[in-house]
This record gives structure tokens, sequence and C-alpha cells, in this order.
């Protein structure tokens, strides 16, 4: 019988009349007892106990490395860009920069346009929404007229919700213009980020003494050594 089974019969066949509590309580300390003797005595027991602890310890090492790792990545990144655009801005020369320097003037130039784009189907909404408020001005006006008697012409009404239609559907199609240069933008965001990166590695490689460079140089050494060193603490974890 288990040790759970016995302290319930225990309990069931405790009365009044039997035995007083504290031998139910002396009785599972000693089974208790004896469970810890068991363990003690069985080393296969403790060392597969032990390996499970251990295991699930390093796991969760592992992975809170890890997410620093991803952080000071991530931060690397952010550090060469930003050392990449300052580059990109001075025109500064740099040994195999050429094409990289042509690439990212291409793609804000393409951004540049799109977001141009973009601010006018904005303007564009805005009027748009303007316009109906003016209509529905008018149309409630219309309303009310009728509600007094005097409707207004068939025709003015018809005009009005024409036109309430058609200011509605070139909403919807300047909200998808909207959506798509959105869309658009944040893809060439991107795609000029990953030059500018590439770029800032090529400087961090040749590292030109720019005045205004150095403190980025002293972080990105910083960063580096963090990286380095969460990778050695999850290379001895296995």
């Amino acid at each position: 019988m288990n040790t759970a089974a016995f302290s319930q019969q225990a309990v069931e066949d405790l009365s009044p009349q039997g035995l007083p509590y504290w031998t139910l309580w002396l009785l599972l300390c000693v089974i208790l007892m004896l469970v810890a003797f068991i363990f003690l005595r069985d080393k296969d027991l403790r060392h597969r106990l032990d390996f499970y602890l251990s295991g699930a310890k390093r796991r969760m090492q592992r992975t809170r490395l890890r997410m620093r790792l991803n952080k000071a990545k991530n931060k690397r990144s952010l550090l060469l860009r930003d050392l990449g655009g300052r580059c990109w801005t001075s025109r500064l020369a740099i040994p195999r920069t050429a094409t990289l320097l042509h690439e990212i003037d291409g793609w804000e130039e393409k951004r540049l346009e799109r977001q141009s784009g973009l601010k006018g189907a904005l303007a564009k909404v805005l009027e748009l929404q303007r316009h109906m408020d003016e209509t529905r001005v008018q149309d409630r006006s219309l309303a009310k007229l009728k509600e007094t008697g005097h409707p207004g012409s068939p025709r003015e009404i018809h005009r009005i919700r024409d036109e309430e239609r058609r200011i509605r559907k070139e909403i919807r199609v300047q909200e998808r213009k909207i959506r798509t240069d959105q869309s658009a933008v944040k893809h060439l965001e991107f795609e000029k980020g990953v030059r500018l990166e590439a770029l800032g590695s090529l400087a961090d490689e040749s590292r030109p003494p720019e005045p205004e460079f150095q403190n980025l140089y002293v972080e990105i050494d910083a960063v580096n050594r963090a990286i380095l060193h969460y990778l050695n603490e999850i290379e001895n974890l296995f």
C-alpha cells in the first residue's frame, strides 16, 4: 500500500474510541523517514533526479543566454546601421563601399518617391472626408425640410446621394493606396537599412579615424565582447 492510500485508510479508521491523532502523525513521519532512507540508499535514483534537475537548470540558463545574445546582436545591428548612415551622409571614401553607396542612394530615392505618394494619398483622404461631411450636412438639411412638409427637389436629393456614394468609393480607393504605399515604404526602409548595416560593417573593419565615429567604435567593441561571452557561456552548457 502506498503512502497516500495508507494515510487515507488511517484517517478513515480513526474514531473517538481509536488511536489518538498524534499517533497518526507519528506513523506518517515514520513512513516519510523510510521513504527518505530509501532515496538516500538508491544512488541510481539520486543520479537520475540530479540529472533531470541539472538538465532543466541548464535549459533555463541557455534560454536566458540566448535572449541576451539576441538582444546584443540587435544592438550591434543598430550601431552598425548608425555608423553606416553617418558614412553615407558624409560620403566618406571607404574601400569597397562605392557600390553600397550607389545602392543606398537608389533605395532612398525610391523611398522618398513612395513617401511623397503616401502623403498625397493621406491629404486626398482628408479632403474627401471634409467633402463627405459637407454632403452629409446637405442631406440632413433636405431630410429636415421633408419632415416639415417642404420636400426638396428629387433631382437634388438624387445628386447628393450619388455624390456620397462617389466619395465613399474614392475614399476606399485612396485607403488601399495608403496601405500599399505604407507597405512599400516599410520594405524600402528595410532594404536601405540592410545596406547601411553592410556599409557600417565595412567602416568598422577599416575604422576611419573620424572623431564623430569614436564613440560608436567603443560601443561596437563592447557589444562584440558581450556577444562572444554569451556564445562561450551557451557552448559550455552543452
